[in-house]
């Protein structure tokens, strides 16, 4: 990058049915302290109507915006179809349902200039609306909830295993391939883990703050965290490698918790291993949840904390023995590695939009797709090549 001249920078927002939330995401990025030049790609879900009417508004008073139309209508797809639109040297991930703290573009580009970087993450604070959103975003700032991810906690620039959003260098996609849309959660660590196997640095830095919007009730918290953790195990397998202790830490815990009562049930009661790790742990997330929510000052969260942090913990947990048991019934093709081609664009035919069998949570084509005139917009192409 230039000393002379800011990196141009390309601002990738995936949105479906983000009406609550898409004006905050795409002003935060407008109202940014940033000298070079700034693109906005909006790539909207097909049969978004609402947000696309946002930004199309949006459009019409700044011509940095542009909308792209994601007819596959998944968030990996949604990346895809922003980095092949995209002009900039650096593209910079913003989901949503959330906005960026000033001066955030331009930590990341000093951060990446003097560390040499392939990418660059900053710290998220979690957001919640009403009383069980605010609990949830407790239990995801949390330690004891979260296991510590750098982008939950960092106070200081450190080498991270993981971003959440980030900034990259255009040329990382080169090297390592764009988003795998097999992985419909997860799929940002999935690029991550490609990009340390590739031997690059990826940093977390306080410097750049953004904010997060959390899943509103418990049910949709079970959801987000169960497919995480489906995909945590998909990526293991697929790449064969070892993964961090946070990462198989809550499989490790459903797997014990599940032991122990089976030791007890199998001793007719005589041992009560369950009932002793059932309540040693169910004491310690109350104990922790409840200084969260006193540190925070808001004691009336006590109840909800601690069942949000179980919650993360059981959902995650039993998510990732599920997608192991998947993957390992459906044998080594299902975890095979797309061919290495060139990053050509494509139109997607029919094969390409029915999804894939092998790959849980839906296909990845939605609705009919088919439908669309998919020569109107620059959106309406995908990627189909992932190098590892």
């Amino acid at each position: 990058m230039s000393d002379r001249k800011p990196p141009y920078i390309s601002v990738v927002i995936p949105a479906r049915n983000e009406e609550a939330w898409i004006e905050r995401a795409v002003t935060s990025v407008q109202e940014q302290r940033y000298d070079g030049d700034l693109e906005i790609l909006v790539v909207v879900a097909a049969g978004s109507e609402a947000t696309r009417r946002i930004v199309e508004r949006l459009q019409r008073s700044d011509s940095r915006i542009r909308l792209v139309t994601n007819p596959a209508r998944r968030t990996p797809e949604a990346l895809n179809l922003g980095i092949r639109a995209a002009r900039g040297e650096l593209i910079a991930r913003v989901d949503a349902h959330g906005w960026l703290e000033p001066g955030y573009l331009r930590a990341a580009v000093d951060v990446l200039a003097r560390t040499r970087a392939a990418a660059v993450g900053g710290r998220v604070e979690f957001v919640g609306v009403g009383r069980i959103g605010r609990a949830i975003a407790l239990a995801e700032q949390s330690r004891l909830g979260s296991g510590g991810a750098a982008f939950r906690v960092a106070r200081h620039e450190i080498a991270a295993d993981g971003l959440r959003w980030g900034v990259f260098r255009k040329e990382l996609f080169e090297e390592v391939g764009l988003f795998d849309p097999r992985f419909e959660r997860n799929q940002d660590d999935e690029l991550c883990y490609r990009a340390i196997l590739a031997g690059e640095r990826l940093i977390v830095t306080p410097a750049m703050r953004f904010k997060q919007v959390v899943r509103p009730h418990f049910r949709a918290l079970w959801s987000q965290y169960s497919q995480w953790g489906t995909f945590r195990a998909h990526t293991l397998l697929t790449h064969r490698r070892p993964a961090t202790a946070r990462q198989v830490a809550p499989a490790c815990l459903v797997l014990v918790i599940g032991l122990s009562i089976a030791v007890e049930a199998a001793s007719r009661g005589r041992l009560p291993v369950g009932r002793v790790v059932v309540a040693g742990y169910g004491l310690s997330v109350l104990a922790g949840g409840s200084v969260e929510a006193f540190l925070a000052r808001e004691p009336g969260l006590v109840p909800a904390v601690p069942v949000a942090i179980a919650t993360m913990h059981a959902s995650y947990g039993l998510g990732f023995w599920s997608g192991l048991a998947r993957m390992l019934r459906r044998g080594p093709a299902a975890r095979r590695q797309p061919e290495q081609k060139s990053l050509e664009v494509f139109q997607p035919g029919p094969s390409e939009l029915a999804g894939d069998p092998e790959w849980p949570l839906g296909s990845p084509g939605g609705d009919k797709v088919g439908e669309l005139d998919t020569n109107q917009l620059i959106g309406e192409i995908t990627i189909k090549e992932i190098r590892v």
